[in-house]
């Protein structure tokens, strides 16, 4: 029973450290938005590929 509880605090951890990954990755998205709306090129707001839909 020991391990299976450890398991779940693990499981339960990686998925908080998903989700925040997910809003950090929301606002950066948000700011290149933000940054190309206001006239930088996108070379320039984005050096890294994208793999999510903007």
């Amino acid at each position: 029973m020991y391990e299976r509880a450890m398991l779940e605090r693990h499981l339960a951890q990686a998925e908080g450290h998903v989700a925040l990954g997910e809003r950090h990755i929301t606002r950066q998205t948000e700011i290149v938005v933000e940054l190309e709306r206001d006239g930088m090129k996108r070379s320039l707001s984005r050096p890294v590929p994208c793999s999510r839909p903007l």
